[in-house]
């Protein structure tokens, strides 16, 4: 038969209820074009018994342009929709965090203008302007981040051979230069120091924002984390294993799904994303 096998049940029991019927029927179904490959069609017409067979008299359209019109609409649609899902959701992570980082600067300004009153505390001030550039500095590292994540949407990044263990310390450099009020202990724990990968800038961005989400959310006075890099082979393809361990809060399991789906529509009362 020329019908494509999933359509030919549906069609048989659309021309058995035409008959019974006696209405005029109109349906789709895919045909085998001469080429080997299936068209849809558009069928119009009658069905009629003839000898005990069932008939079809009527026209049959060739309908692949239109159906691949509907298809251009839909994925339209759906990159429409995500685009605006995208942009809010950058919205709100952005308010946030940025929110976040004014209030810190001001708070710092507001503290060094008491200092200035009082000669005894003037010793605290360079340490709340080195304060404030920090967070001048997560301010506009923020700015990147989002740049990135829109980029990251529209083009294909190209990636070169990396040393994790260069990032990582890299890393652990800029959170330790983030937090200065904070007593830090990063640890990395590797038995081969030759870890590379292929990767490209964003590889430091996220160990930099795993770093600065252990130390935002640890209420403890001295925040530990610890590094442990492994290799390990799954499915016959060779993997490297990083894990970060530290003594915060940690992540609720309900919430765990859903941090990489980007069309996740957060829940206005939790805290930042951290990607600042």
């Amino acid at each position: 038969t020329l019908i494509h096998p999933d359509d030919l049940p549906n069609l048989i029991k659309i021309m058995k209820e035409a008959v019974k019927s006696n209405k005029k029927l109109y349906f789709e179904y895919r045909v085998k074009h001469k080429n080997g490959h299936y068209v849809p069609v558009a069928a119009r017409g009658s069905a009629i018994k003839e000898e005990g067979k069932i008939r079809l008299i009527g026209v049959l359209t060739d309908i692949t342009e239109s159906k691949n019109a509907e298809q251009k609409l839909r994925e339209s649609e759906i990159k429409h929709r995500l685009a605006y899902n995208r942009a809010d959701f950058y919205k709100d992570l952005f308010a946030h965090d940025m929110n976040n980082i004014l209030h810190n600067i001001l708070s710092s300004i507001d503290l060094y203008s008491l200092c200035q009153k009082y000669p005894e505390k003037l010793d605290k001030g360079e340490e709340l302007l080195d304060l404030i550039k920090t967070q001048a500095k997560r301010g506009a590292k923020l700015i990147s981040n989002i740049q990135k994540l829109s980029l990251l949407e529209q083009t294909e990044l190209q990636t070169e051979k990396v040393d994790i263990c260069d990032h990582l310390k890299n890393a652990i450099k800029f959170v330790k230069e983030s937090f200065q009020d904070r007593n830090l202990n990063i640890l990395i724990e590797a038995k081969n120091e030759n870890f590379h990968v292929r990767a490209n800038e964003l590889l430091l961005d996220v160990f930099e924002n795993i770093l600065i989400n252990s130390v935002k959310y640890n209420n403890n006075n001295s925040v530990l984390i610890n590094i442990i890099i492994s290799k390990e082979i799954k499915d016959e393809k060779k993997y490297i294993k990083l894990q970060f361990l530290d003594n915060g809060i940690g992540i609720p399991d309900s919430k765990k799904e859903t941090i990489f789906d980007r069309s996740y529509k957060k829940d206005r009362t939790l805290k930042g994303m951290g990607i600042g």
